[in-house]
């Protein structure tokens, strides 16, 4: 059997360049990463243009030593966080995506009730979010998804504004073409304004140069 219940988990999170403007940027890091991944790439950016910006940390923490009680070097106990549980194998969610969709969107509306234009960083799994939390949230305006792919067929709605996609031509974590069909796809059912950006000489991983890439959707 299975029913949904509210959420009520304690959510951790670094701030940065608190303001009264409606304008919030929200980050979503990768699997097994933390909220400090994005926050060590982007602070300086959000204190120097002045965004007032929530660096989010994932719930289901990636457990990467046992028995806890026995390690002696706590800092290795966590391996990251992860925001669901997807098996490619079976193509079923294990922890599905709505669960960490409605802890973040109970927060926002709680914490940041006056902010009315959102605007969402997503990086790796964190890009994969983005959309299923603009599926619930009106006030998100704009997506930023780096090395992600968008499943724009699990939506029952969008109304988003602006997407913005950039991947890395060598990622193979996440498929390239794949990514770049489903976001042409993605635009032609949705109609938002946005592009498609594909970067030759990068990975999946989020280098300096991919971060500044990002910044000109800032």
């Amino acid at each position: 059997m299975q029913t949904s219940v509210p959420l009520n988990l304690d959510l951790q999170y670094k701030e940065v360049a608190p303001n009264e403007s409606d304008s919030l940027f929200v980050f979503l890091h990768g699997y097994s990463q933390d909220m400090s991944f994005l926050y060590n790439y982007y602070n300086k950016d959000c204190r120097k243009l002045g965004h007032h910006s929530v660096f989010l940390q994932a719930p289901f923490p990636l457990v990467g030593r046992f028995p806890l009680d026995t390690t002696p070097d706590k800092k290795k106990l966590l391996s990251g966080y992860a925001w669901y549980f997807y098996d490619a194998s079976t193509e079923e969610y294990l922890i599905p995506y709505t669960t960490p969709v409605s802890w973040i969107k109970n927060f926002l509306e709680k914490q940041f009730p006056d902010k009315t234009n959102i605007v969402i960083v997503g990086y790796s799994q964190g890009g994969y979010l983005a959309p299923f939390l603009a599926e619930q949230l009106t006030n998100i305006k704009k997506i930023i998804g780096i090395n992600c792919s968008f499943r724009y067929d699990l939506l029952e709605k969008f109304e988003c504004p602006e997407v913005y996609q950039l991947q890395g031509q060598a990622d193979v974590i996440v498929t390239p073409e794949l990514s770049q069909k489903r976001f042409e796809e993605f635009q032609a059912k949705y109609q938002f304004k946005g592009s498609f950006q594909m970067l030759e000489d990068e990975t999946h991983k989020l280098t300096t140069s991919l971060k500044k890439s990002s910044l000109d959707f800032f």
